[in-house]
């Protein structure tokens, strides 16, 4: 890992591009992931689901 963040030489035009697209990317990626859990989430809030799955729970017991 050491090699990663302390290259022996600088990095070059191509490889810092690569990172900079490596990383534009993942942070997309992290905001989609938690758009769609926060939207799941509110829907399942809406829906009253912490009342239903206590509910079930209840039920079983």
């Amino acid at each position: 890992m050491k090699h990663l963040l302390q290259p022996a030489r600088p990095l070059g035009a191509e490889q810092r591009e690569g990172l900079e697209l490596l990383l534009r990317n993942l942070q997309q990626q992290r905001e989609s992931q938690y758009t769609a859990f926060y939207q799941h989430w509110y829907q399942l809030k809406q829906q009253n689901f912490q009342r239903k799955v206590l509910s079930m729970l209840a039920d079983n017991a």
